[in-house]
């Protein structure tokens, strides 16, 4: 089971289960590397 449980900084809707995972937002397709904004 994957549970989102960080914010996509793009459309901050819960969409991740890793940070920086490399994984592709399914609501706006912002895909969550390493370099992330503050």
């Amino acid at each position: 089971m994957n549970r989102s449980v960080y914010l996509c900084p793009c459309c901050s809707k819960y969409a991740f289960s890793e940070h920086g995972s490399y994984e592709i937002c399914p609501l706006c397709n912002w895909e969550y590397d390493h370099v992330v904004p503050s």
